[in-house]
């Protein structure tokens, strides 16, 4: 089931033009700026866009101009993990495996804890469940940090219940461009 969503969603997303994915991105970002996690954080990881993901390309632009350090991961096939890098410039990124625009390595590697994560995923559901892609990175990454967890998700990515094991991380905020649904307040009870 997992497989067959995965690839429905993926399908549905590279169907969508140009012009569809900047105005939902658009009226994503707006929804997340207005986030009291992201107005007072720090440092948020985000991720660069591929295959019609939502567009976080004008949002990053906007947190270098507030001084918000933008860190961005570059994945490590080998230990299979996530390694965060400072990124001042999208002229610091370079095409990498599957085509992801990843840090250059000589790009600041970054320890310290994010504020906030801007996820990526394939579909995400009404729990804060998330799917990834398959490989599990976002898993151990997410597993291992405390920062407020935030999906933006075009609506057919937002499902009433996907697959979900016992591994994974739910979202703190779902953000769609017309829903958003915050878990905060169920985490804690």
């Amino acid at each position: 089931m997992k497989k067959q969503l995965r690839k429905t969603i993926l399908q549905q997303r590279r169907g969508m033009d140009a012009e569809s994915v900047l105005a939902r991105s658009s009226a994503i970002f707006s929804a997340i700026s207005a986030l009291d996690a992201v107005i007072h954080a720090s440092i948020i990881h985000i991720y660069y866009p591929i295959n019609n993901e939502v567009d976080t390309r004008k949002f990053i632009q906007q947190l270098w101009q507030r001084n918000i350090t933008v860190i961005m991961p570059r994945t490590d096939f080998t230990h299979h993990r996530i390694i965060n890098f400072r990124v001042d410039s999208f002229d610091q990124l370079e095409s990498t495996t599957f085509s992801m625009m990843e840090p250059k390595l000589s790009c600041k590697e970054i320890s310290r804890e994010p504020d906030v994560v801007i996820v990526p995923g394939v579909a995400f559901d009404r729990a804060g469940n998330r799917m990834g892609y398959g490989g599990g990175f976002y898993d151990r990454f997410l597993a291992n940090t405390a920062a407020i967890k935030i999906a933006p998700a075009y609506t057919f990515q937002l499902k009433d219940a996907i697959p979900a094991e016992a591994h994974d991380v739910t979202m703190d905020y779902v953000i769609c461009p017309d829903e958003q649904l915050c878990f905060i307040d169920t985490k804690a009870s």
